[in-house]
């Protein structure tokens, strides 16, 4: 009777369990997604959208507009499919201290409509200060020259979540003063929490750090 319950439990299981994608495969497929001109295509709906909605907003006083780094205004999809698509933090450390992440050009277009609108830029990253210099370089070299802050984590920051960091930090900015009018990024962590103003989620099939 034993056997026949676990047999009968272990169907279930194997019953339940999705099927699972060949590493190859995935990895496949978010190339493709990447370089076929779908990434870009959604993208640029988004922006679209998200351009339509910022013209809607009456402005207030100091109004910012807040914007994560990686995958949201810097690609760093050459260096993450050169590593065949996995992690490793010494490897990203040394890569962003290169400064060679490249513009996403269709968020560059809500970056430029806030400069034509006279509203405050914040990019508010996840890496930590030690890089501030070479994200900062990096914003620069890609077209990104008007910054009214960068924000990284501090030694003390690194051990809070990612959603902890970026609400703690919109906190700050919106208690000094600036008027959050949207803030846009690549995972969930960046838009969770209060002080968002409108919530941009951009694609991002390379990683999830949330």
């Amino acid at each position: 009777m034993r056997l026949l319950i676990s047999l009968f439990v272990l169907s279930l299981l194997t019953a339940c369990t999705p099927p699972l994608m060949n590493l190859t495969n995935a990895k496949n497929e978010v190339e493709n997604y990447y370089e076929s001109g779908q990434y870009e295509n959604e993208l640029n709906k988004i922006v679209s959208e998200t351009l339509d909605q910022l013209n809607e907003i009456e402005l207030p006083g100091n109004p910012a507009v807040i914007f994560d780094v990686d995958e949201t205004v810097l690609s760093n999809y050459s260096y993450i499919k050169e590593l065949g698509f996995g992690y490793k933090h010494d490897l990203w450390q040394n890569w962003l201290k290169e400064s060679k992440a490249t513009a996403i050009n269709p968020t560059k277009q809500i970056y430029k409509w806030c400069i034509d609108n006279n509203i405050k830029v914040v990019f508010l990253t996840g890496r930590s200060k030690d890089v501030y210099q070479q994200t900062y370089r990096n914003l620069l070299l890609q077209g990104f020259t008007e910054i009214e802050k960068l924000i990284c984590r501090s030694a003390s920051e690194l051990k809070l979540s990612a959603t902890e960091f970026k609400s703690n930090q919109r906190k700050t900015l919106s208690d000094s003063g600036y008027n959050i009018i949207a803030t846009i990024g690549d995972l969930n962590s960046d838009l969770a929490g209060d002080n968002t103003g409108l919530k941009v989620k951009l694609p991002n099939y390379l990683y999830d750090f949330d």
